[in-house]
């Protein structure tokens, strides 16, 4: 119960009802319930180095106050921990065995890096590095995966064990297991 009072915008992100949004719409509720549940589960970085190169450089530059270059250096901090990395966290926090049962060998990267530019490209319209927003399939299996993704954390977050036993209790769940199988056509590489 704690686990779905403290990670509830996730828990309704994953939550079997009848959806009304569009493929993209869906996708974009998935990767955003992701990326609550990464800030919610895993620590803020304790230094932010690269904000502080960009606070230093505007202060040695001048022609802003302190409020200004604070400013600055806060709006850099929330990207200090890019969206691809905090997708990988909560799919690598289910532990290894379950990763590889998931993922196969460097997907869980291709599946952060392709999802993270596809939520940039559909909220923020970034110039793509591909196509695949524009791919129904694909964004269908991007939106199911994330969406595994959740539950499986969400299930090691509350106390089941992770491993052959987790993986032994979902191969009984059959959409679990559909998802699992599902492969979109060829993910762009990370990079």
């Amino acid at each position: 119960m704690e686990v779905a009072r403290s990670c509830a915008v996730a828990l309704d992100a994953v939550e079997p009802r009848l959806r009304e949004n569009s493929v993209q719409g869906q996708l974009l509720e998935a990767v955003n319930a992701a990326e609550i549940l990464q800030r919610q589960l895993h620590p803020e970085p304790s230094t932010f180095p690269f904000a502080e190169q960009v606070r230093q450089a505007l202060a040695n530059a001048g022609g802003l106050n302190s409020a200004q270059r604070r400013r600055v250096r806060d709006a850099v901090k929330f990207t200090e921990v890019p969206l691809e990395q905090r997708l990988r966290q909560p799919a690598e926090g289910v532990g290894a065995e379950l990763s590889r049962w998931l993922f196969r060998e460097g997907e869980a990267a291709d599946w952060a890096f392709c999802t993270a530019t596809v939520r940039n490209v559909l909220s923020h319209g970034f110039a793509p590095r591909h196509t695949v927003h524009t791919n129904p399939a694909a964004l269908i299996a991007l939106t199911e995966y994330t969406r595994l993704v959740i539950v499986l954390r969400l299930m090691v977050e509350s106390g089941l064990p992770s491993g052959a036993d987790l993986i032994a209790r979902i191969q009984t769940d059959g959409q679990l297991r559909h998802v699992q199988r599902q492969r979109p056509e060829k993910l762009p590489q990370h990079r």
